[in-house]
């Protein structure tokens, strides 16, 4: 039987760890300012005891090909920025006596403008939330633990969609005719 790994942990994107900041923020504001948020998927971490929140980032869809954006720079050693649309599902698991009522402030604020205005400055949309689904399940000592699940999709900005690389180019062409011999 394999043991618990507690030497590796997951490889956290930027863009991983602005969701699980944005989407935490996002529901504490929604829920309540004094409840734990924990990121989905680590190991040898703990849940915390009492009420709390899950941020689970996983699936990405992509939404269109690439575009392509120059910069010449300085001497001919510019860089292309190749990007792509995408959208990136997250989990969100609410714990406690008043999950239900957290999932569905989330779910409810999220589908509205106010979600999209308090994205904005993670560089977040959000584009489609399912509705709370109720995952109870029984915890130690046959106590039930309440739980709720929402999933949410957002959609990063530029500055999570693209990859840039060196580049040589030239923007300054000096072409002449050659008279045939």
């Amino acid at each position: 039987m394999a043991g618990l790994d507690t030497g590796t942990q997951p490889v956290v994107t930027p863009l991983d760890a602005a969701l699980v900041k944005a989407v935490g923020d996002f529901c504490r504001w929604c829920a309540g300012a004094g409840l734990p948020v924990v990121r989905g998927w680590t190991n040898a971490v703990s849940r915390p005891p009492g009420a709390h929140i899950v941020v689970t980032p996983f699936s990405a869809t992509w939404h269109a090909t690439t575009s392509r954006s120059y910069d010449p720079g300085e001497d001919g050693r510019g860089r292309v920025t190749v990007a792509r649309s995408m959208s990136r599902r997250v989990q969100v698991d609410f714990y406690g006596p008043d999950a239900q009522a957290q999932a569905q402030a989330v779910a409810t604020l999220a589908q509205d403008m106010t979600g999209c205005d308090f994205f904005r400055p993670y560089d977040l949309t959000p584009l489609t939330v399912t509705d709370p689904q109720e995952l109870t399940g029984m915890a130690g000592n046959e106590q039930a633990e309440p739980r709720w699940m929402l999933e949410l999709e957002l959609q990063p900005g530029p500055e999570f969609s693209g990859v840039t690389v060196e580049l040589d180019f030239f923007d300054n062409v000096n072409l002449g005719l050659h008279p045939q011999a």
